[in-house]
């Protein structure tokens, strides 16, 4: 049922994830409260047990306010930026509040790193794909994009490219659509000649 190869799969499932992390800062923060509350209480009528417990509950709540703050302004900033402003106000009240514009601005600097690594990783992607190690890996590519899996053999094409001597990808390139007919059926040496030119 959940199939990850569809293209928009990760952006589809965002906002289920997304309503599941509110949820799951809503029951942090009712829990908090409950302890306060049970705190007060069990110690109701004494003092000093009440002050230290409080403070205590107090000291450990900023602190961790102040570092999960920080933890999502450098490394979560794009997600939470893009989070429903009920998830983002039950995640951290005091970024909300009081850094919503540089909760921004790292958000795009995120997005513009990240739309860099992509073109990158997408260029050195292509160059990968198109760096044809051996004549065998450029027609296996080129009956598959055929449909053609079941042939998928194509010893009996090199064999008759390597009795003119043309045992190299780079002995193909240059080459035209009728030259590669010669040596392998029409349709696969058009595709053959596509792949070549491909940079």
């Amino acid at each position: 049922m959940v199939n990850s190869s569809q293209e928009n799969y990760l952006v589809a499932c965002l906002r289920p994830i997304t309503v599941l992390v509110s949820l799951v800062m809503f029951t942090t923060i009712v829990v908090i409260i409950g302890l306060g509350v049970g705190v007060v209480g069990h110690f109701y009528g004494h003092v000093p047990e009440i002050s230290i417990s409080m403070t205590l509950l107090l000291v450990i709540g900023l602190i961790g306010e102040r570092i999960y703050h920080h933890y999502m302004i450098d490394v979560m900033s794009l997600e939470i930026y893009h989070c429903f402003i009920i998830g983002r106000f039950m995640m951290n009240p005091l970024l909300e509040i009081t850094g919503r514009d540089k909760l921004k601005h790292r958000a795009e600097l995120r997005a513009q790193q990240l739309r860099t690594q992509y073109g990158i990783d997408k260029h050195q992607q292509q160059q990968e794909q198109h760096n044809w190690e051996s004549l065998d890996s450029l027609l296996r590519t080129a009956v598959t994009n055929l449909g053609r899996t079941e042939s998928s053999n194509a010893s009996e094409y090199i064999d008759k490219l390597e009795k003119d001597w043309l045992t190299s990808v780079i002995h193909l390139r240059g080459r035209d659509v009728v030259f590669l007919n010669k040596y392998m059926p029409l349709l696969l040496a058009e595709e053959v000649h596509r792949l070549l030119k491909v940079k």
